[in-house]
């Protein structure tokens, strides 16, 4: 009889302390949650610095959330008088003869961050080969959507024989997003972008919600009243923490929040048949992805130029190669292909470098390392060289 009594009385323990770590993890994930749908003192400083005017390099633009500010100079950066990374101008309505213009458009990853401007790999292209020019469009944290609004907005300002469609694996993520802050709630770029919906067999705009200044005014006086509306077509303000609504104990509730957390690692963009390995293109973000790339294609065909698509891996994308011998993005890129669009793979002018440990210092900091750019650099010329559409055109204009 007191063996009986021992043991309920142990099974009892075992669920009061189920449902107080159960209570206590909801609440902390609550807490997280709700951090995650507001802004932190240091983004309100940010957005105060933007209303103002006051960023060296990255400046408001209503229509794609941020763009780079014509001549700007920030530690590393320099832009040129039209607004894209260079030290130099060009004379963008003419093709110099003998030249194969490239441009490029895309994120951080196109922009080349954390190296100086003649170590970004656009430049080194240029220093490899002088058959070559390559315009740098590439914006920090750009997604697909604001690249290919760059592209549109610029397209009738310059000549070009190829243009890059430029992407890191991440930005599938950004494609579903309307405020970084939403998506990555530490970020120092808390600002709203426009993003497109699928739409039948295409897309459809959401624009911008910010299309003024005015507006980030509104969202520091009332930010429970504005992100919102902001969120309506996000899908991270959308699919929060599930909420602890069970009536009789909260341990069936905590287990699907734990769920929902460990799901927000991949935010259910990733097939669970490929141990999260590879993207689900039935998923939203690469549907979206994918009829970007098409629609970006469509537009630089339909104005003469050769489009080309070129997904820059992550860290995480070069370690998981390395363990497991496949990319998140290799579905994107056979899905592109099938789409008559040539797509590369930029880990192969990696794939030489580094082993099964994650110390790839000579690889990645941040993004890519001065070195990392001249690997990249070297591999961009040599697939222009042996692709079908090199050849040196006549000049334009």
């Amino acid at each position: 009889m007191r063996q009986i009594a021992y043991r309920l009385i142990l099974v009892l323990f075992n669920l009061v302390l189920m449902e107080a770590a159960a209570r206590i993890g909801s609440h902390v994930l609550a807490a997280k949650q709700a951090n995650a749908l507001d802004l932190a003192e240091s983004q309100k400083d940010i957005i105060e610095e933007v209303i103002e005017g006051d960023s060296d390099y990255v400046v408001y633009d209503g229509d794609l959330g941020w763009t780079i500010r014509p001549g700007a100079r920030a530690q590393m950066y320099a832009a040129n008088g039209f607004g894209i990374r260079s030290s130099r101008d060009y004379d963008y309505q003419r093709i110099p003869a003998g030249v194969h213009r490239i441009a490029a458009f895309g994120d951080s990853y196109i922009h080349a961050d954390n190296v100086r401007n003649e170590q970004a790999w656009p430049a080194q292209v240029e220093q490899l080969d002088p058959q070559y020019e390559v315009l740098n469009f590439g914006v920090s944290a750009y997604g697909l959507d604001q690249a290919y609004l760059r592209f549109l907005e610029n397209a009738d300002r310059f000549k070009a024989n190829t243009v890059i469609i430029g992407m890191m694996s991440e930005d599938v993520y950004r494609h579903i997003n309307t405020f970084r802050a939403f998506h990555q709630p530490g970020s120092a770029l808390p600002l709203g972008k426009p993003r497109f919906l699928l739409d039948g067999d295409g897309l459809s705009e959401v624009p911008n919600y910010f299309s003024s200044i005015e507006r980030y005014q509104e969202l520091l006086e009332k930010p429970q009243q504005i992100l919102p509306i902001v969120g309506e077509h996000d899908y991270y303000y959308n699919h929060g923490l599930p909420p602890a609504d069970c009536a009789w104990t909260m341990v069936p509730c905590f287990a699907r929040q734990i769920y929902w957390w460990a799901r927000t690692i991949d935010r259910d963009q990733k097939d669970p048949r490929s141990a999260f390995l590879q993207y689900d293109l039935d998923a939203e973000g690469p549907k979206v992805t994918l009829q970007l790339i098409k629609a970006f294609a469509d537009a630089v065909r339909q104005r003469g130029m050769q489009p080309v698509l070129v997904l820059f891996p992550y860290k995480t994308d070069y370690v998981q190669f390395r363990l497991a011998g496949t990319t998140t993005y290799r579905g994107l890129l056979a899905e592109a292909e099938k789409m008559g669009i040539p797509s590369w793979d930029a880990l192969d002018a990696l794939k030489a470098h580094g082993s099964l440990n994650v110390d790839f210092g000579d690889v990645f900091d941040g993004h890519y390392t001065p070195a990392a750019n001249r690997l990249i650099a070297r591999w961009i010329v040599q697939k222009m060289k042996t692709s079908n559409f090199t050849s040196p055109p006549r000049p334009q204009g």
